[in-house]
């Protein structure tokens, strides 16, 4: 895919199965993975903005953070405890006002970065959670999902101690597991299980709306606007709460993660990322 800036796409909405409405995306950025990716035998599969033009990258499976610029530039740290290291398990990254932040499954931490990767501290949990996803709020509070527990933690923002947020077997909700997180600009924090089963909830903790897809195979949810999109890897989705139907382009398909930043949609492929502006 070359020359792809400024193409605009089609993205199509159905309503009620009836009424289908062409929204156009405006591709604003197409950054294709460099060489030296492949060349580390690295693949991304999850991702968060850094910055309008930087990105934070993670391969799960290899256990690395690197941090990718439009240009091509990359870089890694020279520091961290991750990254070829058998005792390590990175499930997650994020990117605050104060660093990136890096939660650990094996180790049960998190690690605090400067902006270069470089670790700052590290938060060894007080609760043996071995977390399996993780999100983060834009007050940097990071909410942490433990399979052991059935439950959600939260790490407030500065703070060293976890507590719980969410007891899901109380709820008797999300029988079997979770399988995406993500907090949208409210704070509040959204939650999707493996059958499809979405919640929503407060800053407190408390439930506050619900809703099951009949979308198989759902892996991302993407806050947007006030409402939630759920997504699966072959670009089947949905608004939540307007019950709208989505499908993005087969040309941006595989999907590996999806985020949101305002009207602009990012997604992670094999080997590219793709920015959308909404018209």
């Amino acid at each position: 895919m070359k020359n792809l800036k400024n193409i605009l796409l089609p993205f199509t909405i159905c309503i009620s199965h009836v009424f289908c409405e062409e929204v156009k995306l405006l591709i604003e950025e197409y950054i294709p993975f460099p060489q030296k990716i492949k060349n580390l035998n690295l693949l991304p599969t999850q991702f968060d903005w850094f910055t309008r033009d930087k990105f934070i990258l993670v391969d799960q499976f290899m256990s690395e953070v690197i941090q990718l610029k439009s240009d091509g530039e990359i870089s890694l740290s020279t520091k961290a405890e991750w990254g070829g290291n058998n005792n390590t398990e990175v499930v997650w990254a994020g990117v605050s006002n104060q660093g990136v932040k890096v939660v650990d499954k094996l180790t049960n931490s998190l690690t605090r970065t400067d902006f270069n990767l470089n670790p700052v501290e590290r938060i060894d949990f007080n609760f043996e959670l071995y977390p399996e996803h993780a999100a983060e709020d834009r007050f940097g509070n990071v909410y942490l999902y433990s399979q052991s527990y059935s439950s959600i933690f939260i790490l407030e923002n500065s703070g060293t101690s976890l507590r719980m947020h969410v007891d899901l077997n109380k709820l008797r909700i999300l029988s079997t597991s979770v399988k995406s997180m993500s907090t949208n600009g409210d704070g509040q924090l959204g939650v999707l299980g493996y059958e499809g089963n979405f919640f929503e909830f407060s800053k407190n903790g408390l439930k506050k709306f619900s809703h099951k897809s009949e979308i198989q195979n759902l892996e991302f949810l993407v806050p947007l606007k006030g409402d939630w999109m759920l997504f699966n890897k072959d670009g089947q989705g949905e608004l939540i709460k307007t019950g709208q139907e989505l499908k993005i382009p087969t040309n941006l398909l595989p999907i590996y993660d999806i985020k949101t930043k305002n009207n602009r949609i990012a997604i992670l492929s094999d080997s590219q990322i793709i920015v959308l502006r909404i018209n």
